[in-house]
């Protein structure tokens, strides 16, 4: 299993759109930073959103 997904990657996991998980990610309800101009998603992170945890670094 991979430390970090992409946008795309992270979208398929929560079954949801590359523009929701953006906009997650802009608005801080996702963690995650920009690596080269991409958004990185840790894995840990988006397994504790498909399970209902708020990851550290999220709102509720």
């Amino acid at each position: 299993m991979p430390d970090f997904l992409s946008v795309e990657e992270a979208a398929g996991w929560l079954r949801t759109t590359k523009g929701a998980v953006t906009a997650g990610l802009q608005r801080g309800e996702i963690p995650g930073r920009k690596v080269g101009g991409e958004w990185r998603i840790s894995t840990a992170a988006v397994l504790a959103l498909v399970h209902g945890v708020v990851p550290e670094g999220g709102t509720s």
